[in-house]
């Protein structure tokens, strides 16, 4: 007998006493090509497990865990039931006319599918029955199977009992679930490899186990290499999130790569069985026993006829059915599909992104609107906008991130658009506080740094081209109180560095880039460690080596801390006569000499002063006085007409006009250079050259998704759409 302590919580119903739940005598094996088996074993386990793993072709060995179906302890059964309700809610039917599931293979990894009348238009795609191993469809052994297979495609349009979330899918229908509603983790791995051999789009995976933990200490080995698999060749998995109405998601539903779906109830809120926990994705809507208007389950075909069941074992297959329609629709690619998906799902109290209800309630029809089947990358709300040139091709892309599930998203500049796809994801989603991009490898794409306060550690994210890989650079002792955290190349050796200040002491410490890790040092002590309201990186003195310049209004003076390449020297450099209300203050080297400026304007008058370098100090003079004082906002720093002077961008969202002060390299010269037909909804609004053709551009952002870049001709901006 084998007696093995796994940390899995236990296989559904007997949910109130969470023991591990194994199959006795017989093991999983891995082999050395990589791939699972099945053995038997006998006599004493530990012994036999050793014995296992000690034979020449074997790497690994695992017990064989149990998994279950995942509909809801009581089914509610009322055939005078006859509203599919949860198609209104989905929105399914609404989005048919865009694609209806055609040409997408769906596996269906269950307890089989039984020839009822309103599945009879549909011929199985390569199916599999691996209780009998025989390439048959599978028969259904209790009923599960062929009701989530009508969830996801039951016939419709043909006067028949109901209809299905994507009629058109094509169904894989895999036996692996046995009639008291078990299976185990050797049938679920040969069901997932035969989906992906076999060419399936989307697997649903209504079954699993339940978890009393995240997924780093519940999951199962076996099963993970067949996910990772799929996921790597661009299969969706979909998964239930349990039935237990506990706070970990069961597993396979917690895998990074499974999308993991909950229930909703026929009043909106979250099913009280919903299994809720770190890394849900959304909940569709299924029923719920505790509804008083009695909508306590969806209405399909099974194999006694129309019924109604609930559970989150039905919620995912109307996921599965969403990707199908997306697919089908148009969607260029999964990744997309699923943060539309994500995107466009209805918010559930709580408010926002929560582990009860993910990112809201299923709504395919918003989804594939998003964007009329452009479908967007989550750049709607995301939780941060950035540039750089991450491909090294002389252009600048956008970048923008996705809090809630970890998602680095870059928009590629083709000169003409943007073309967005996922180069990461986190396993850590929330808690960062710095967002850095520079060139920290020195190979001349642009990279991003991550810091983290919880341990105070630098991960940087690095550019390969077309994709990102992070690693841990720099820990750091103490991991609270820095502020701010600057980009630069503080050595002037070609790759950029993070400066990071410290206001309990005034202290500034480098962390010097060696291409693949930081060296932290202290570089200044200051004597008055607070008060100071900028500080901006810039080429003070044109050494090549980048230099700090912080203000202080108490007395409005500048002090600049000029780089040796091993620390800082720092002394004042300007003494304002007036030292507060300064709204706007930028580093450019606007008379374009090859040593940076600070540009500061004052909205009292409308006035724009530059503190022009001079090597050792700021000589600081007037050069534009604007008509029109207050309003503007964002001002930018940018080499707009190409001419090798810094110029300022000024936006008025009163009128939504750009004017841009263009610098003679003694004043400005301000004109009109857009006049936008949308004034207002604008969330970021960012400089850099976009087209390549040595003029800077402004990428602007819109709260509905789209990118709009303001590109310029030397004279004036034209602002086509790039990203919609």
């Amino acid at each position: 007998m084998i007696a093995l302590t796994l940390v899995v919580g236990l296989s559904y119903p007997a949910l109130a006493s969470r023991v591990p739940e194994v199959e006795q005598d017989r093991v999983m094996v891995q082999l050395r090509n990589g791939t699972w088996e099945g053995r038997d074993v006998s006599g004493d386990s530990p012994l036999a497990m050793r014995m296992l793993a000690e034979e020449a072709d074997v790497i690994a060995v695992e017990p064989i865990r149990v998994y279950r179906q995942f509909d809801h302890p009581n089914p509610p059964s009322d055939p005078a039931y006859s509203s599919q309700w949860h198609l209104h809610r989905n929105q399914a039917a609404r989005s048919w006319k865009f694609g209806d599931g055609g040409g997408v293979v769906v596996a269906v990894a269950d307890s089989g599918v039984s020839p009822v009348s309103d599945l009879a238009c549909h011929s199985y795609v390569a199916p599999y029955d691996f209780r009998t191993n025989q390439s048959v469809v599978p028969p259904d052994s209790n009923g599960h199977g062929t009701f989530v297979t009508a969830v996801i495609a039951e016939c419709t349009n043909n006067g028949l009992a109901a209809a299905g979330t994507a009629p058109g899918t094509s169904i894989m229908p895999l036996g692996i679930i046995y009639s008291d509603g078990s299976s185990n983790n050797e049938k679920l791995y040969q069901a997932l490899e035969w989906a992906r051999t076999q060419g399936a789009d989307i697997v649903n995976l209504s079954l699993g186990f339940p978890c009393n933990g995240p997924y780093s200490v519940c999951k199962d080995p076996v099963v993970d290499s067949a996910i990772s698999a799929l996921a790597a060749k661009g299969v969706v998995i979909v998964a239930a999130s349990g039935n237990d109405g506990g706070n970990y998601l069961s597993y396979p539903a917690n895998h990074p790569n499974v999308i993991a779906v909950g229930a909703s109830g026929y009043d909106g809120a979250v099913a009280s069985y919903s299994t809720k926990g770190p890394g849900l994705h959304l909940v569709a809507p299924t029923g719920d026993d505790n509804d008083p208007a009695g909508r306590t389950g969806v209405l399909q075909q099974g194999t006694g006829g129309s019924g109604i069941a609930s559970g989150t074992s039905f919620s995912a297959p109307q996921v599965s059915g969403a990707f199908a329609i997306l697919l089908s629709a148009g969607a260029p690619g999964v990744g997309l599909a699923i943060s539309a998906l994500l995107q466009s799902s209805q918010d559930i109290s709580p408010s926002g992104y929560d582990l009860s209800t993910g990112y809201g309630d299923l709504r395919i029809r918003d989804a594939v609107a998003w964007g009329g089947i452009g479908i967007s990358p989550p750049i709607k709300d995301a939780a941060f906008h950035g540039v750089g040139d991450f491909t090294g091709d002389g252009r600048t892309d956008a970048i923008t991130y996705d809090g809630r599930f970890g998602r680095w998203w870059v928009l590629t500049s083709s000169g003409s658009s943007f073309a967005p796809d996922e180069w990461t994801r986190f396993s850590t989603t929330s808690g960062w506080s710095s967002r850095l991009i520079g060139d920290f490898s020195g190979d001349g794409r642009d990279d991003l740094a991550n810091f983290h306060p919880s341990n105070g550690t630098w991960w940087v994210s690095r550019s390969t081209g077309t994709s990102f890989s992070t690693s841990q650079w720099a820990d750091f002792s103490t991991a609270s109180g820095w502020g701010p955290q600057l980009v630069g190349d503080f050595n002037g050796d070609g790759r950029e560095d993070i400066a990071q200040y410290h206001s309990s002491n005034g202290t500034w410490w480098i962390s010097r880039s060696t291409g693949t890790g930081f060296i932290t040092s202290l570089w200044a002590d200051f004597s008055t460690a607070s008060g100071w309201t900028e500080r901006m990186v810039g080429d003070f003195n044109g050494d090549g080596k980048d230099d700090i310049a912080q203000y202080h209004p108490s007395n409005g003076t500048w002090w600049i801390s000029r780089s040796t390449g091993t620390s800082f020297a720092t002394s004042r450099w300007a003494d304002f006569s007036t030292a507060s209300g300064w709204q706007a203050r930028m580093v450019g080297d606007f008379n374009g000499d090859g040593k940076d400026d600070i540009a500061q304007y004052h909205p009292s008058n409308g006035t724009w002063w530059i503190s022009r370098s001079t090597g050792t100090s700021f000589a600081t003079s007037l050069w534009a006085d604007f008509s029109t004082a207050s309003g503007w906002g964002p001002q930018l720093a940018g080499d707009f007409n190409g001419d090798g002077k810094d110029d300022i961008a000024n936006y008025h969202s009163s009128n939504g006009t750009w004017w841009i002060s263009r610098s003679t390299g003694t004043s400005f010269a301000t004109s009109l250079w857009a006049d936008y037909s949308t004034s207002k909804g604008w969330t970021a609004q960012l400089v850099g050259d976009f087209n390549g053709d040595g003029k800077d551009d402004i990428a602007n952002h819109h709260s509905v998704g789209s990118w709009a870049v303001s590109i310029s001709t030397g004279s004036k901006f034209t602002t086509p759409t790039w990203f919609d």
